[in-house]
């Protein structure tokens, strides 16, 4: 989203200037219905501006001329926009923050950013009512003002829950294909 200098205090201005710079981004953008498509927390963001009704045109034409990310699996191969890891970031509210260490910055993200959440105990999946509560609560305790951004290492404490989720998605998608 930007870039702030070291200690400063975020405030429900910087996010509504995010959600504010998200959405307009997202409904810009062909590529928006991408994020739809990405899962976790990529699309449940998404979802806050984009109806479920984007996807439906499929690949913007940057995709169909050569700017994709290919699918393949055991049917085919598949195209769709792809998403680089700075629009990701954004959609996730990152600022880059000075640590007060020389230049040093911190990455700092008003959700955690897609890899964290990625490997967290949440991701199971497929978006359910826990993660959708969590969602709901993180984003009341922003709009109250009892949190800020936080650190790839604050995301990854407070997302901890259990750490067997992620390898039981692994492990339930291997046999998935190993059936089909």
């Amino acid at each position: 989203v930007g870039s702030r200098p070291a200690k400063y205090k975020f405030d429900l201005a910087d996010f509504a200037a995010y959600e504010t710079l998200r959405d307009s981004f997202l409904l810009a953008r062909p590529q928006g219905h991408r994020a739809l498509c990405y899962g976790g927390i990529i699309a449940r963001l998404a979802r806050e501006t984009l109806p479920n009704s984007v996807v439906f045109p499929g690949p913007s034409q940057s995709a169909l001329q050569g700017n994709y990310e290919a699918f393949t699996d055991h049917v085919g191969s598949l195209v769709d926009d792809t998403l680089p890891e700075d629009v990701l970031d954004f959609i996730c509210g990152a600022y880059e923050v000075g640590t007060g260490i020389g230049n040093q910055i911190a990455i700092q993200s008003w959700f955690p950013r897609y890899n964290t959440w990625d490997g967290s105990g949440l991701n199971v999946g497929h978006w359910n009512d826990e993660c959708e509560e969590w969602y709901l609560k993180r984003r009341d305790e922003i709009l109250a003002g009892k949190t800020k951004p936080l650190s790839g290492n604050e995301w990854r404490q407070k997302l901890r829950m259990t750490r067997h989720a992620p390898k039981l998605v692994f492990q339930m998608n291997k046999a998935a294909l190993s059936f089909l």
